[in-house]
């Protein structure tokens, strides 16, 4: 819940998104997971983030997440 609230708030950025994934993400449940992609991606309006390690490492994550679902 903690993060869901930076994640959310009005004034965050793609970087702190990231910066914040990179130190708690190994945490994050599932609804941490999908509330900090949605906000990447809505924080990118259709620009495409590239060489973005932290990012790939999200949609991994998301995947796992996904693939554990279906288990």
């Amino acid at each position: 819940m903690r993060w869901n609230k930076e994640l959310t708030d009005s004034k965050v950025t793609v970087s702190s998104i990231l910066d914040l994934f990179e130190r708690e993400g190994h945490r994050f449940n599932a609804v941490n997971l999908a509330t900090a992609l949605h906000r990447v991606a809505s924080k990118q309006r259709g620009r495409t983030v590239t060489g973005e390690t932290s990012l790939l490492k999200l949609k991994d994550s998301c995947v796992r997440v996904l693939d554990d679902y279906d288990a």
